[in-house]
């Protein structure tokens, strides 16, 4: 009995992860650091589903050895090592910016209910359209949750939605059978799928309903993930001869957008409020049983990017599904790690490197007379990730412009001034703006005075 209890969360989990289911460059391409997350030892495996703005993760972890256990698992950010959620057999899908966690846990009739938690209330129900199957798929920074749940037949799903204490069924489609939510944004518009005659993804708006969203031509398409400004991911069955599960991007106005052209097939797991879209995406050559799966982030700057071109090869991980991403571009997912089911966060280079000292080969012109002096520049930066920041000469100002060539820039690091002021001014000033970036992109400034004062300074 308690083996058929995993299969049914397993299953569902299934259904959250795919029903079944390089890198372009730029002037700068973003580094990311890769961390182990929900490592509870070699018996027990973790699947990282949801991650927060502050980058902590939630997921499942199962047993290795007894096929009974399942438990729903943490691991906040500033915590080198996860924690299971109490003694209860359940999943952990998603978590709020709030630290608030939610996901459904089963018990020993059989019954899965969804569930709320958070360290002050631990486990609380959400509630049920009737039946006794709910998941919990999703939760928004208002607290508001959304998900599926059998009616009171146990057999037909609804997707649901909670607003303060009230939980709403989001209704039947048109064109009947059952209907799977799954995210939901701030403003209460939830993403899922259709189960019936016609499976199309949809959009759920207060006043508007459910919204189908069509597919990229074929017969089917789903609706995971969902962002501020409404827009959609997933799969969807493409139109081309040979019909395939694709990743798309629904954009107001724009429609369906696949996100993965001539690849065997894939789909998109989750987007953040820029758009940038997580999944993944068949490996090899044909969509058949058996190819392996790797992980993908869309972004409109570098189109797709293969999850393990941010890896350094010699780690051993293979990054094979991009689960979750938050607004700064932290990514929670799972692979391989030496060919052991692990779960990963990709955290994205966002910080600017630091800038230890600059100064220039001269501070002072003196005499005023008119001479071109050359100068050279030297700056000292340090980053988080990149060991050898690149620092330039940017910009030069003068305090005293008048219209006459004052200074020239003549190197990445080398400029010429002119040794002259103003005979009625305080003295000239040249700010030298020094420009370090790390391999992100990433760049800090600062400036660096070089002077012309009214009167001879001091000996």
């Amino acid at each position: 009995m308690r083996t058929h209890r995993m299969t049914v969360i397993v299953a569902a989990m299934a259904m959250l992860i795919g029903l079944g289911h390089v890198a372009a460059t730029e002037t700068s391409t973003p580094q990311y650091a890769l961390d182990l997350v929900g490592d509870f030892g070699p018996d027990f495996t973790a699947y990282a589903y949801g991650i927060n703005a502050a980058g902590d993760v939630v997921g499942q972890v199962v047993s290795n050895v007894d096929p009974t256990f399942s438990r729903p698992w943490r691991q906040l950010h500033d915590r080198t090592a996860p924690e299971m959620l109490g003694d209860v057999f359940g999943v952990a899908t998603a978590i709020n910016d709030d630290g608030t966690i939610v996901g459904a846990r089963q018990f020993p009739d059989r019954t899965q209910l969804a569930f709320r938690y958070s360290d002050a209330t631990g486990f609380v129900d959400v509630g049920s359209l009737g039946g006794s199957f709910v998941l919990a798929t999703a939760i928004n920074r208002r607290g508001d949750v959304s998900g599926l749940s059998t009616l009171a037949d146990n057999f037909t799903i609804h997707a649901f939605r909670t607003v303060g204490a009230v939980l709403e069924d989001l209704g039947t489609p048109r064109s009947g059978g059952s209907v799977f939510g799954y995210g939901i944004n701030d403003a209460g518009q939830v993403a899922g799928f259709t189960i019936g005659p016609v499976s199309h993804a949809f959009r759920f708006t207060t006043g508007a309903g459910l919204q189908d969203i069509d597919t990229l031509g074929g017969d089917n398409s789903g609706g995971f993930g969902i962002n501020a400004s409404g827009q959609v991911a997933d799969r969807a069955v493409t139109d081309y001869q040979n019909p395939r599960w694709h990743a798309f991007r629904y954009t107001d106005g724009i429609g369906m957008v696949d996100l993965m052209p001539g690849r065997p097939g894939g789909g998109g797991q989750a987007l953040n409020d820029a758009g940038d879209v997580v999944g993944y995406f068949v490996a090899g050559t044909s969509d058949v049983a058996g190819e392996p799966f790797h992980g993908f982030l869309f972004t409109d700057a570098l189109g797709l990017v293969h999850l393990n071109s941010y890896v350094d090869p010699a780690s051993g991980w293979i990054l094979e599904y991009g689960m979750a991403i938050n607004n700064t571009g932290q990514i929670a997912g799972f692979g391989e790690m030496n060919g052991v089911r692990r779960s990963f966060r990709l955290t994205k280079d966002i910080e600017p490197p630091a800038i230890l000292n600059a100064e220039s080969s001269v501070s002072v012109l003196w005499p005023p007379n008119g001479r071109i002096v050359p100068v050279e520049l030297t700056a000292e930066a340090r980053d988080n990730m990149d060991p050898a920041p690149v620092c330039r000469l940017a910009a030069i100002a003068s305090s005293e412009p008048d219209g006459t060539p004052q200074f020239e820039i003549t190197g990445p690091m080398s400029a010429t001034l002119k040794a002259d002021r103003s005979g009625t001014g305080p003295g000239r000033t040249y700010d030298l703006t020094i420009v370090c970036r790390d391999r992100s992109g990433n760049g800090a400034q600062r400036i660096v005075k070089v002077v012309v004062p009214h009167n001879q300074p001091d000996q």
